[in-house]
């Protein structure tokens, strides 16, 4: 395998705020939501079970997820120069699977896996895709 030649370079232009990030006056609410756990376990099957090799396969847990609203007022990256340029407002709603790794028949980890994740602003979206790697 060869390595990268070149470091990593940050373009002025990228609109992503490295992390970490400070958020101010910030609520969250969760509630708890059935679920079937078929067609949970088909989704997870599709998603992150694709790219596992081996042994190691992960697994829906309980009968529920939990659905998370979040209302941040502002929000602002604390790396520098990122902490100057600006700060945000974001929402966003999560619907949270509770999954296990699962390897060699054994629970290794224990996981809230991030399912389905709508937010209000674009930035929100590119740092969660590009920086997170959520879908």
């Amino acid at each position: 395998m060869s390595s990268l030649s070149t470091p990593y370079q940050h373009f002025l232009s990228n609109p992503i705020a490295k992390p970490p990030c400070r958020m101010h006056i910030a609520t969250m609410y969760g509630f708890f939501a059935e679920i079937e756990l078929a067609k949970s376990q088909r989704y997870i099957d599709s998603t992150l079970n694709v790219g596992v090799k081996g042994n190691i396969r992960f697994k829906i847990l309980g009968e529920f997820a939990l659905i998370t609203f979040t209302d941040i007022e502002k929000i602002v990256s604390m790396t520098p120069p990122f902490e100057q340029h600006c700060w945000m407002q974001e929402t966003d709603i999560i619907i949270w699977l509770p999954i296990a790794k699962v390897e060699d028949e054994d629970i290794t980890y224990l996981y809230l896996y991030p399912a389905f994740i709508c937010v209000n602003n674009i930035y929100a979206l590119i740092n969660g895709r590009e920086t997170w790697g959520y879908n």
